[in-house]
């Protein structure tokens, strides 16, 4: 018999691999990519909003990363390469992770990308079942349960 502790089913690594099923799905209809790791967006991408721009292009980009298509290629990216690949002005991509992607989008040393464990965070806010972070404060009352008013 294994000693094995249920809660070690909740923890989350960094290192843990992607779903490359559940990247595939999410990204269907929306992307291609190149052998040679260039992005080619579906003809609907310039009517997103800019949050939605990002996490396509974030998950592009890990795309590229797992089938090693681009030369000395990193999944994580600076904000001039975000602002340029998500077709949005550089200067609004911090504002827009700040505000839409806190806790979805993981930064190390400048540059951003999205953990693999937040792949099916992806897919909930990608198909509008989970709200990005601003939606939230714009409507606080809407989505406020009580529990922040001391009540259970």
């Amino acid at each position: 018999m294994t000693d094995s502790d249920p809660l070690d089913n909740l923890i989350v690594d960094d290192r843990q691999p992607a779903d490359k099923a559940l990247l595939a799905s999410l990204l269907q209809g929306e992307i291609t990519v190149t052998k040679d790791g260039q992005v080619n967006f579906g003809s609907k991408f310039h009517e997103y909003k800019q949050w939605k721009r990002m996490i396509l292009y974030f998950l592009a980009r890990k795309v590229i990363a797992l089938k090693k298509l681009g030369t000395n290629f990193d999944e994580k990216a600076s904000l001039k390469e975000i602002g340029e690949g998500a077709i949005m002005q550089p200067t609004s991509v911090s504002r827009v992770i700040a505000e839409n992607l806190k806790g979805l989008v993981k930064s190390e040393k400048g540059r951003y990308y999205i953990p693999n464990y937040n792949l099916i965070r992806c897919k909930g806010i990608l198909a509008g079942n989970e709200v990005p972070v601003s939606k939230i404060k714009k409507h606080k009352d809407k989505y406020n349960t009580g529990a922040d008013q001391g009540e259970c």
